[in-house]
């Protein structure tokens, strides 16, 4: 798990101890994460991948920034 991504998710939700446990997140708090992954990380969202796929959980949201981001 990247202690960045973690950093930025626990700024909206609060982290289960496990990172494939689901996330509890309400609409506003989704594009409040997405927003501030956005400035953390120097990608763009787009609207229709804000969905469970890519951001269900810690890990999925982890995998998501690493496929946003791309080769270091």
């Amino acid at each position: 798990m990247n202690l960045e991504v973690l950093e930025v998710i626990r700024q909206f939700a609060d982290a289960p101890g496990d990172p494939a446990a689901p996330l509890e997140l309400t609409s506003l708090e989704l594009v409040q994460l997405a927003e501030a992954l956005e400035e953390r990380f120097g990608f763009v969202v787009a609207a229709r991948e804000l969905s469970a796929a890519n951001f269900g959980t810690a890990t999925r949201i982890a995998e998501f920034v690493a496929r946003k981001r791309g080769p270091l």
